[in-house]
């Protein structure tokens, strides 16, 4: 998970990414398999029109879906 934490943080800031609900937005596209199931809330908030939140707690909850 960390690698993929850094990976995406260096293409954010290669893409000029600066706004949290769009930085989630692109994470959120190169989730797969069972992170995408971890944060299945959040893809349901796009499909209910509803705001994501922050980068920092997207991350924050990516984390807690792994330690479990």
């Amino acid at each position: 998970l960390n690698d993929w934490l850094e990976s995406m943080a260096l293409w954010l800031r290669h893409c000029g990414v600066t706004q949290d609900e769009k930085k989630v937005e692109m994470a959120m596209t190169y989730l797969r398999g069972s992170a995408k199931k971890v944060m299945q809330g959040y893809f349901d908030n796009v499909n209910n029109q509803e705001p994501l939140g922050t980068y920092t707690t997207f991350i924050e909850e990516l984390k807690k879906g792994f330690q479990q």
